[in-house]
């Protein structure tokens, strides 16, 4: 995608900052994200609270809540 977004001659559509390295893992966001919504707190905050059980488990996996912290870090840094 970054090199896609790359080929846009008309304007720079991305910041010099940007690099390919993901800040987040996909397949942990799908579990995430829904969580985060409905329960009306971002991810940030998110691994304080359980999961909900129709989305998924009773508890946070420690790589998934690993992963909220990291994520937090990063978005953090990026603004």
């Amino acid at each position: 995608m970054v090199k896609s977004l790359d080929a846009i001659d008309a304007y720079k559509c991305l910041p010099k900052f940007l690099t390919t390295e993901p800040v987040a893992k996909i397949e942990d966001l799908n579990i995430m994200a829904p969580n985060s919504i409905i329960q009306n707190l971002p991810i940030k905050y998110l691994h304080k609270s359980r999961p909900i059980r129709d989305i998924g488990r009773g508890a946070w996996a420690k790589t998934q809540v690993d992963l909220m912290k990291n994520t937090d870090k990063r978005f953090d840094n990026l603004v």
